[in-house]
């Protein structure tokens, strides 16, 4: 009879049992879940605290990169550096080279920059494009330097690079001129006497007579430089890296009179990227170093891609040509 009694009992405890260890296993299970759930975000969040800890401190080493060592002429390379974290100022500067240009750009604005001349950049600016030019060689090595100068202890950090220009306008070995050019017989002076014991004012006179005279390509001689492509909207150029067919594409030259004496009037030549050659223009002579900027419309293919562009400057009379032309190669789009 007690035997009968405690049998339901039993069989309520064992299901009371059963129930209370899957409700247990059921618990840890979900809270196993909700760990793995916090798991990633807190170990996100000490690793995002131990980055900003590193990069809050300051660095003692500036690393430059750039995205081509070698660039076609006229095309852009990119320069990133990295952020030292300290109060000061970044600069650029590039090596002056023969025939040599370069532009600067930040954010798409443009800024053309003369050569061994230090150039503060803006503080927070990590990444510059860089557009560069060589008129007068095939192959043209250029030296950039990047510094920063600590304003609390004045120190320097400072990486250099170098670029290679490659302008395939220009041929591998330009032609020698090999012509042996003699003087007209007529024109030949014959070397004065020599001079004498007691002829002191002789050398004056060899002087005064003008015996050396100043060669003419030194009288005057213009030289043409290109100073950018873009687009002129409203009489106002804006520098770009590339030119679009649907805007108002344009290019800026300068001329300047490298010689001594007033030049002649003079034609600027504008080889269009469709391929045409118009005129802009007669312009008025310039004074010893002065120079005339102006910015031409240029006519583009509608078909997107690469082409060039050049200008030529011709006057009467001028002996040095080899610096009155340039050619560029330009990206074309819509």
């Amino acid at each position: 009879m007690h035997t009968t009694e405690q049998t339901p009992r039993i069989v309520v405890i064992k299901l009371l049992t059963v129930v209370g260890f899957l409700a247990t296993i059921g618990l840890i299970g979900w809270v196993a879940a909700q760990l793995v759930a916090l798991a990633p975000s807190a170990f996100t969040s000490l690793a995002n605290l131990a980055q900003t800890l590193s990069d809050e401190d300051p660095r003692n080493e500036l690393s430059l990169t750039l995205s081509d060592p070698i660039v076609a002429n006229g095309e852009v390379i990119t320069a990133t550096w990295n952020n030292l974290h300290r109060k000061g100022a970044y600069t650029f500067a590039y090596e002056c080279a023969d025939g040599v240009s370069l532009a600067l750009f930040i954010d798409a604005a443009p800024y053309v920059l003369e050569c061994d001349t230090p150039h503060t950049l803006p503080s927070d600016a990590r990444v510059v494009d860089l557009a560069l030019n060589s008129e007068k060689k095939r192959f043209a090595d250029v030296h950039l330097a990047f510094s920063f100068q600590d304003a609390e202890d004045d120190a320097i950090y400072e990486q250099e690079a170098s670029v290679t220009i490659i302008n395939s306008s220009i041929p591998s070995n330009p032609p020698i001129d090999l012509t042996l050019q003699m003087p007209d017989p007529a024109t030949i002076v014959p070397p004065p006497d020599p001079l004498i014991a007691g002829a002191e004012d002789s050398i004056d006179a060899v002087n005064d007579e003008g015996i050396f005279p100043v060669p003419s390509e030194f009288l005057y001689d213009l030289s043409l430089t290109y100073l950018g492509s873009g687009d002129f909207d409203n009489g106002v150029f804006s520098a770009q890296t590339q030119l679009s067919h649907s805007d108002l594409p344009a290019l800026q030259v300068g001329v300047r009179n490298v010689g001594i004496e007033t030049s002649l009037p003079f034609e600027l030549i504008i080889i269009n990227p469709d391929g045409s050659t118009v005129s802009a223009g007669t312009f008025q002579a310039l004074r010893a170093n002065e120079q005339e900027t102006t910015v031409v419309s240029l006519r583009t293919p509608s078909t997107p891609g690469s082409y060039t562009l050049g200008a030529q400057v011709l006057m009467d009379d001028e002996v040095n040509t080899t610096n009155n032309s340039f050619t560029r190669v330009v990206s074309v789009v819509e």
